[in-house]
């Protein structure tokens, strides 16, 4: 079995899924290091696999968004993007997209030695890394070693053709507010970003080999070898490359047991429906979003119990936690799923594969980055219903809740849940492990000091799908 070193992102929405695969690869057989920020580790004692510490990028998010210590400017980009968000789905991706000019390639020099110390420390057969860290890409295609590209959100986060660029949805949930004209700049914007982005990908790849080949979109760049998508095949338009590409349904570990604590605390929420209101690691900063869904699911429900996590806001809402509804910073999600009736979450990719492979419907109230793709897939494949978050009144929320709760939703989740639970990390695992052993053999044996080396694809078989 190959010696595979896991490199992830400082991000735990990231991380977590990274984690759980790596898990499963080690319960293959295979030798697996996790690389993350120590802030992280406990995601790998969880998995049971050695930790290296490394830091891909100064800004991080350790699970409650807001209160993650981070350099000055990252925070302020961070904030500045809350703050865009109220404004509706094109504002909050121009921020983003405007922010990328400063966070996406983060001193790629200090990470490239980084990446090359890793490995002489480790000494891996192959590396699989988040398509989102750039840098840490960048590194080892200037290193020469193989690698297997991890896409963690929705598979547009590797956008398909030179039609579509990172950042801007190439289709819109009919839900949600797109101010047209705003549209436009956003996607001017885009184009410059990834222009720009891809010459400053191109001058680190020619500081090491100035014969080397320039890649076509930064953004676009992966793995020539082995794309894993941490999504449900079904449904989405991506095109897949036989022989590159598994879609892996959803990457989360064995949930366990709900710990006794949050037994007890469900056991005093006698109320029907159950609802979980959940905003990923910081959008729960939406403070008025979540009343309103509360007030709307109430007035359908009057009887319904709530489990809401708040972050740092919990004293703000306060006033909400009633007999009914319980309050918290931070919630065991994948364990407490199965006990609710219907999740309200942002179309976050762990979210929306969690609620799926636990066969719960949701309500999708999107803010920005992939949350957009991934309502759009949920209204589309009938799984739940979708919300503005910026325009949405309770009486929508009202409707909504009653209709995912008294159609044929449930069904049909159930239905996509049974197909989704047939893959997941430890199907993964096995096909990875044997793509990277087969691979190895016409590999070289350690990192180019020259330039990048051209690593063909690695070959398995034909992918199942279904």
């Amino acid at each position: 079995m190959p010696n595979v070193l896991v490199i992830s992102p400082p991000f735990y929405s990231h991380a977590k899924p990274l984690a759980a695969l790596a898990g499963a690869m080690a319960g293959r057989g295979a030798r697996v290091t996790f690389a993350c920020i120590p802030e992280l580790k406990f995601l790998a004692d969880d998995q049971t696999v050695d930790f290296h510490p490394f830091e891909g990028a100064s800004n991080r998010n350790t699970g409650l968004g807001s209160t993650t210590e981070q350099p000055t400017e990252d925070r302020d980009r961070l904030l500045s993007f809350l703050k865009a968000t109220r404004r509706g789905a094109v504002a909050s991706l121009t921020s983003q997209a405007n922010n990328r000019r400063g966070d996406m390639l983060q001193d790629p020099g200090r990470v490239l030695e980084s990446v090359r110390a890793l490995y002489e420390t480790v000494r891996p057969d192959w590396f699989l890394v988040d398509q989102l860290s750039y840098p840490v890409t960048l590194a080892l295609h200037c290193l020469g070693v193989p690698f297997a590209s991890f896409v963690a959100g929705h598979p547009t986060d590797l956008p398909r053709d030179s039609r579509s660029f990172f950042g801007v949805p190439d289709r819109w949930p009919e839900e949600i507010y797109v101010d047209e004209e705003g549209l436009v700049g956003l996607k001017r914007l885009a184009r410059q970003v990834d222009r720009a982005f891809t010459d400053s990908f191109n001058d680190v790849i020619r500081s090491v080999n100035p014969s080397s080949a320039p890649v076509e979109s930064a953004f676009s760049f992966s793995s020539e070898s082995a794309r894993v998508f941490n999504y449900p095949e079904a449904g989405t338009a991506y095109p897949c490359q036989e022989g590159r590409d598994l879609f892996i349904g959803h990457c989360t570990a064995k949930s366990g047991e709900l710990p006794s604590e949050w037994t007890r605390n469900l056991d005093r929420l006698t109320g029907r429906p159950r609802v979980l209101i959940a905003f990923g690691t910081f959008q729960w900063v939406h403070t008025d979003v979540i009343r309103a869904v509360h007030r709307g699911i109430r007035q359908a429900y009057p009887d319904a119990a709530f489990v809401v996590s708040a972050g740092d806001r919990a004293e703000e809402l306060s006033d909400i936690a009633d007999g009914g509804t319980l309050l918290c910073d931070f919630l065991p999600q994948l364990p407490l799923l199965p006990s609710m009736d219907v999740v309200v979450h942002h179309g976050g990719n762990n979210s929306f594969t969690e609620s799926v492979v636990s066969s719960v419907p949701a309500i999708v109230l999107p803010f920005a980055a992939d949350q957009f793709a991934v309502a759009r897939d949920v209204s589309l494949l009938g799984l739940g219903q979708v919300l503005d978050p910026n325009r949405c009144t309770p009486d929508d929320v009202a409707r909504a809740v009653t209709s995912v709760l008294g159609s044929g939703i449930r069904e049909r989740v159930g239905a996509m849940a049974a197909r989704v639970r047939a893959r997941g990390p430890a199907w993964a695992a096995e096909r990875i492990l044997v793509q990277m052993d087969t691979g190895r053999t016409t590999e070289g044996t350690g990192p180019s000091q020259h330039g990048p080396s051209q690593h063909g694809p690695l070959k398995h078989g034909p992918v199942q799908h279904g």
